[in-house]
């Protein structure tokens, strides 16, 4: 029987150096920091969910970020990666987006029942809090900075 494959949706925002993390507290890793992310809807496209998830998270628009979100790559990963998770095994196909936002204007907790608390880390800061950070979260910022050093060289 083939293991069924969730499709998601991880958005890297960074602003003057620092990302935007969101701190859990429903289903699984409560207590950990993560970026925006979710699964896809039935036919959505990537970054269509990308934008949703944004809206729906933090209340920002695509209109009200002023830089594109651009597309890093795919990331595959098992349920079991989670140690909180305790659903069916399943993988995950999560594209990975990042966005490097000149402006970030009102932005808010828009999932109080999934989400606690909001704040910004340095990629050094992100470092420190190793266990703090979900697993797809550390995953997508290491992955975030071997793509900003194969940009620089």
């Amino acid at each position: 029987m083939p293991v069924p494959v969730e499709r998601g949706v991880i958005v890297v925002i960074e602003h003057d150096g620092r990302y935007l993390l969101l701190k859990r507290r429903a289903k699984h890793s409560i207590g950990k920091w993560e970026c925006p992310a979710g699964k896809l809807e039935e036919g959505e496209l990537p970054e269509h969910a990308a934008y949703r998830e944004l809206d729906e998270e933090i209340g920002l628009r695509g209109c009200d970020m002023g830089a594109a979100l651009t597309p890093i790559g795919t990331i595959y990963t098992p349920s079991i990666s989670d140690p909180t998770y305790t659903g069916p095994f399943k993988m995950w196909n999560t594209q990975f987006y990042w966005t490097k936002v000149r402006r970030i204007g009102q932005i808010h907790i828009g999932e109080p029942d999934i989400h606690s608390e909001m704040g910004w880390a340095s990629h050094e800061e992100c470092l420190r809090a190793g266990t703090e950070l979900t697993y797809m979260t550390r995953t997508a910022l290491e992955f975030l900075e071997a793509y900003k050093t194969d940009l620089s060289n």
